[in-house]
């Protein structure tokens, strides 16, 4: 029984190890890639995010209707990419754009943080094969971080848009914050939800220290 549990914990220990060595990855070039064009010589710095946009106007937009009992309204939200190239970081830099990357980035560096601790957890299980004190405060961290980084992401689009709003228009349309992104369509609730199950998680990891210290105590 051992054996196999040792089995299993290698197992994990070395598949969130990898994911945990790829996101590194991931994130570090994201970091490049996203701020940087290196196919472009007209341009070396580049800011990159999502835009909403709704008309001035804004009606419904005219609909075959299907089923003559039912009466359809359909508001027409535009959503896309936009990018903006500058020719060096003093250009690019303005209180929106430095919030806007430093959240962004604090986002993804909150992602990392999980993956590591994560792998923390599992390498101490691995190889110590025993409870520790120590990871019911890494799982805290990382239920915590869960919670709030959809708040993060959120303040960081909140910028990006304010940003945007700054630096161009589109004709006929009001740019505003991006649709999935904005601070009532977000989805809260599965972060909330995950954060929550991990903090149950955490009671009972407790209880099983509780029983490994009994069980050490009576041999």
């Amino acid at each position: 029984m051992k054996n196999k549990r040792s089995r299993v914990f290698k197992g994990a220990y070395y598949l969130i190890k990898l994911l945990f060595f790829s996101h590194l990855l991931y994130f570090l070039l994201n970091l490049f890639l996203n701020y940087s064009v290196p196919f472009d010589k007209k341009s070396q710095v580049t800011i990159r995010g999502h835009i909403s946009g709704i008309e001035n106007n804004w009606k419904p937009t005219e609909v075959n209707n299907l089923d003559e009992k039912c009466e359809s309204t359909f508001l027409y939200f535009k959503s896309g990419f936009v990018r903006f190239d500058f020719n060096n970081w003093k250009d690019a830099l303005d209180k929106n754009s430095v919030l806007y990357i430093v959240l962004y980035n604090l986002w993804l560096i909150m992602g990392v943080f999980i993956s590591f601790q994560l792998y923390t957890v599992l390498k101490t299980l691995y190889k110590k094969g025993t409870f520790e004190k120590k990871n019911t405060f890494r799982l805290q961290f990382i239920a915590t971080t869960i919670i709030f980084m959809p708040v993060v992401k959120n303040f960081a689009q909140k910028y990006f848009t304010s940003f945007a709003q700054s630096n161009f228009a589109i004709e006929g349309h009001v740019i505003q914050l991006s649709r999935n992104n904005s601070f009532y369509q977000f989805p809260y609730l599965p972060y909330l939800v995950v954060g929550l199950l991990i903090f149950a998680i955490i009671e009972i990891y407790k209880e099983g220290m509780r029983l490994q210290t009994e069980t050490n105590l009576t041999i």
